[in-house]
């Protein structure tokens, strides 16, 4: 770069870099101050612009009577003589092009010592004009640049390059076609003059090449103009110049070393193919732009066709590489540095690795242990703590570990209450159910009153005070509350923002009931049995309880009442007190069975029967006289915190474990499981018609459940099923002599099968039944298949197994005892399976090509069952092997054996893959998820362990056979959303 900036060959150009566009104005004065009007044949009107070499005017040419524009060379006095020379090859290299989208030079000449020349007069704003307004739309940029690119490529066609390229030296004329304009940096090379030196710089700093700013001028070819219209068209779309600074030298400086600003992060609207063809075009290497004005305007062209352009972005690397080239010493350096701190990088890396390893298996072994927690917990019916646990990975802070055992958990834990109708704060004391079913309540720190309205409870009113123990009247006209401080209110239901009645006593009543005449309350305030009529007077003492009773309770009509209190000395540790609440006399002592202590009380509707929980999980149901009990049963696992009948008193429910047990009042007998409290039940109610149970919680959950159970979601809900091997087909009792048939994901179809004394076995096509036991030498088989009429088959032996696609049977010979397989299409005769007698039952891989045989000898073998050829054998286990698994692609193995133990092991190499143990001491069955991601084995203790196949970690145990047995059959269903275990689907479904 020359250090004489004060150079007039690129002041003036300078000037507009930093300074705004010389405005339109008056015929300016020349140096001497005279004022220039006629000029020759010309009629100077005003000055149009004004450059670093010359001024334009508008003209009027009298002899041809037009109007054109006059350039005249600035400062003539002072002009030495390349400015001269400049001025006139700046003239003449126009005056030899003749295109429609540049100026056309008319005349060129001397007046008064004043040299000029005429040009086109376009009526029109220069495009720096049009741009001070913002940038212009991506299409009428491209359509642009392609005209005036043609117009450069016809100037360096007649050996002018133009070195100056800027929105001042493109005009627009009143159609808005471009003319390009102002030729006073131009270079002809076939009359070179040799105006231009090396390390001479010349054109405006913002739109130069690299190699203009540097002075070479002599490498200046047409690639330096191709670069001109790289930061033309980036003007154009980022409605700034590529370049920008407060001096000359910084703008030059950024035009040698560093890439313009993103023109996306000043237009982010640009098509991505024109924001290449600009990068390309603006390469700071001439080799890497385009090799001609005419090649940047084909791509153009192709741009605004909507076909792929040629240009191609510059990736992370190149842009790093031709920095490096522009920045050799600093590159240097850097590398050195990298270098040197490489080591350190790597020891960090690998630090990083072996710390990320362990936080990895950290986190999955918390998951396993979490899971394994939260089935037990399901198992135990503590759900509220199962919930907990399953929630912490419902969103997955990173990596997602969740897996079959945690979907089918969230199944298992599912609430199913009706509604839940709102989370109060604090503990939910009470709920109450109006008689003539129009209200429902609850009262924790604050009451809430729904009323019942087709079918739904809709909130009608809300108090923010405690509302310890609720009570409705007979007729459900008055609602009766005990408050903080011992206060006990009346109210409307209708309107219960409005107290009828108040009275207050010394401590808070937790139970309170309306006599069955609807006047007089009973109450239970701690040591004091209390009766009040409200409106007829303060309440009245009606008995001392005595000792230090808790868990007083009345029941619906009053008639009775009841509480826990210490023994005698030397007797029971607690004991039941019932007292009539009319005459406040003792009706009876009870003492629970075993001397438990009893934790919840209820007495039924009639006052015939007396409901107690006691704090091991115990139900004992006494009538009156309450001397013997009529029930006891272990009902719960935990405390039984409350207990209530049904109207009528033909159900009773317990709340225990955060679950609700419905049961048949005269035997005991479970009806249903309700779930769906995250808390200890603290209160509980039935509806006036027995049909639905409002409860609350510790929580200050209100739920609403139906003692009915719902239809069930699956159709094999609660039906004993069996599946094919692979479980894609399934079938169960329909009732009679029926079955149900469905091919996992469709619809489940009704066959005239009737299974009852026979065995079944089930493939993708349909079942195939066999008499139970049947001990003749050749045994029927039935095959039932949807559409189809029945097909008898015989087999010199008992049925084992079937393939999934039904070809193969495998059949124990009722002659020799070996192990067979019997091919339905006849294209085969019998294949025999191994040659010892102590065999289970084939398990087939899912294209039927092979299946595998465990041996007593605790030996494991894949045979083709084409040829009955063995092609795999390993010593799995100590003992028999029960379970035998192959993957969906045949090429792993899993085992289980009466050892405890399972392993999977690779076909082709036959390498042990890892071996799972858990606390089972049999292991019946196995089988490996679709995914390759868990492997679940049955066990003899009737329930299912899983395992991480990757890790090796237990994920969960789960418990679905009742009654108790082993697990003999295990399979997943094709997508993994449920497993069939000895007759019951788990269902998990996931997420897409």
């Amino acid at each position: 770069m020359p250090d004489d900036l004060n150079n007039p060959a690129f002041a003036g150009p300078l000037d507009e870099t930093i300074a705004s566009t010389p405005g339109e104005g008056a015929i300016a004065p020349d140096r001497s101050g005279a004022s220039l009007r006629y000029f020759g044949d010309y009629v100077l009107e005003h000055e149009i612009a004004r450059g670093g070499m010359g001024i334009v005017y508008r003209a009027r040419q009298q002899t041809l009577h037009r109007t054109v524009a006059v350039k005249v060379l600035r400062d003539q006095a002072f002009a030495g003589g390349d400015e001269v020379e400049r001025f006139k090859t700046e003239a003449g290299a126009a005056a030899a092009l003749r295109h429609p989208h540049i100026v056309g030079i008319h005349e060129i000449g001397e007046h008064g010592g004043m040299h000029f020349f005429s040009m086109d007069y376009v009526d029109g704003p220069s495009l720096a004009a049009v741009l001070r307004e913002g940038p212009l739309p991506a299409r009428k940029v491209a359509t642009l640049l392609v005209k005036i690119a043609q117009a450069i490529e016809h100037a360096h066609g007649q050996g002018v390059l133009h070195r100056d390229l800027k929105p001042a030296n493109v005009l627009l004329d009143p159609a808005g076609e471009p003319l390009v304009t102002d030729f006073g940096l131009a270079k002809h090379d076939a009359a070179n003059l040799g105006l231009t030196v090396s390390g001479q710089v010349l054109g405006t700093p913002a739109y130069m090449a690299p190699e203009q700013a540097e002075g070479r001028t002599k490498e200046c070819d047409a690639r330096t103009d191709v670069y001109g219209l790289g930061a033309l068209l980036y003007h154009m779309v980022a409605g700034r110049a590529p370049f920008a600074g407060d001096s000359h030298v910084a703008v030059m400086n950024q035009v040698m070393m560093d890439e313009p600003v993103s023109v996306r992060l000043l237009n982010p609207s640009i098509p991505r193919d024109l924001e290449t063809i600009c990068a390309k075009a603006m390469a700071k290497d001439a080799p890497r732009r385009y090799q001609s004005a005419q090649a940047m305007a084909e791509d153009i062209q192709r741009f605004l066709d909507g076909k792929p352009v040629l240009a191609r972005p510059v990736g992370a690397l190149g842009k790093t590489w031709r920095w490096a080239r522009r920045h050799r010493a600093l590159s240097a350096a850097l590398a050195a540095v990298v270098l040197l701190t490489l080591g350190v990088l790597v020891t960090i890396v690998i630090s990083r690795h072996r710390i990320e390893g362990l936080r990895r298996e950290a986190v999955q072994r918390l998951y396993a242990t979490d899971m394994r927690l939260a089935l037990q917990n399901i198992a135990e019916d503590k759900h509220g703590a199962a919930a907990a646990l399953l929630d912490r990975y419902e969103v997955p802070a990173g990596e997602d570990l969740r897996g079959f055992e945690w979907y089918v958990a969230r199944e298992l834990s599912r609430g199913n209450e009706a509604a839940t109708l709102e989370t109060l704060t604090g503990q939910v004391w009470s709920v109450a159910w109006s008689p003539d079913g129009r209200w429902l309540a609850a009262g924790s720190q604050s009451l809430r009153l729904w009323e019942w309205v087709e079918g739904k409870a809709v909130l009608r009113h809300t108090s923010e005070s405690l509302a310890a123990a609720i009570a409705f009247s007979p007729d459900s006209k008055r609602l009766a509350m005990s408050r903080v401080g011992g206060e006990v209110t009346v109210c409307d239901p209708a309107s219960p923002e409005s107290v009828i009645f108040r009275a207050l006593l010394p401590s808070i009543p937790p139970a309170l009931a309306w006599r069955a005449d609807g006047m007089t309350l009973e109450i239970l305030a701690s040591h004091v049995h209390w009766r009040w009529t409200p409106g007829q007077g303060e309440p009245q003492r009606a008995a001392e309880l005595g000792g230090a009773a808790r868990f007083q309770f009345l029941s619906p009509s009053a008639r009775r009442g009841g509480f826990v209190m210490p023994g005698p000395p030397g007797g029971d540790a607690w004991q039941i007190v019932m007292r009539e609440t009319e005459t406040a006399a003792l009706l009876t002592t009870v003492r629970t069975p075993n001397n438990r202590a009893a934790r919840s009380l209820a007495c039924s509707d009639d006052d015939r029967w007396l409901l107690i929980g006691d704090y091991a999980g115990h139900l004992t149901l006494r009538e009156t006289p309450f001397a013997e009990k009529t029930w006891d049963l272990s009902a719960h696992r935990s405390m039984v915190d409350k207990v209530a009948f049904s109207p009528n008193a033909s159900l009773v429910a317990s709340g225990a474990d955060h679950v609700i047990h419905v049961r048949d009042r005269a035997t005991g007998a479970l009806r249903r499981v309700l779930r769906g409290h995250p808390a200890t039940l603290s209160a509980l109610t039935f509806s006036p018609d027995g049909k639905s149970l409002l409860s609350g919680d510790t929580r200050g959950g209100v739920k609403l459940w139906e003692v009915a159970p719902a239809a069930p979601a699956s159709p094999f809900a609660g039906a004993a099923v069996s599946a094919s091997a692979d479980g894609a087909a399934l079938c169960w009792n329909a009732g009679g002599p029926q079955v149900r048939f469905l091919r996992w994901g469709d619809e489940a179809l009704s066959l005239d099968a009737d299974p009852q004394g026979k065995e079944r076995y089930v493939y993708q096509g349909g079942i195939i039944l066999q008499t139970t036991g049947a001990a003749k030498k050749e045994n029927p088989l039935t095959i039932h298949e949807p559409g189809k009429a029945p097909e008898t088959l015989t087999l010199p032996g008992k049925l084992m197994s079937v393939s999934s696609d039904g070809r193969w049977l495998g059949y124990t010979d009722t002659s020799t005892s070996l192990l067979m397989l019997h091919d339905r299409t006849g294209a085969r005769p019998p294949v025999q399976l191994g040659r010892g007698r102590l065999l289970s039952a084939p398990e087939f891989s899912a294209d039927s090509r092979r299946c595998a045989v465990g041996e007593g000898t605790g030996w494991a073998r894949i045979y083709d069952t084409a040829t009955g050829a063995e092609v795999f054998a390993v010593a799995a286990h100590r003992s028999m092997v029960r379970g035998k698994a192959l993957s969906a692609d045949g090429t792993l193995l899993a085992t289980a054996g009466f050892d405890g133990v399972a392993k999977l092991y690779d076909v082709a190499t036959g390498q042990l893959r890892r071996e799972f143990s858990g606390s089972a001491d049999t292991l019946w069955s196995v089988a490996l998820s679709p995914d390759g991601t868990r492997l679940a084995a049955g066990t003899g203790e009737s329930t299912v362990t899983l395992w991480d196949i990757a890790t090796g970690l237990e994920t969960g145990t789960i418990a679905p056979a009742d009654p108790p047995g082993p697990i003999e059959f295990l399979v997943f269903t094709p997508d993994g959303a449920a497993l069939i275990a000895d007759g019951r689907v788990l269902e998990a479904p996931v997420r897409p």
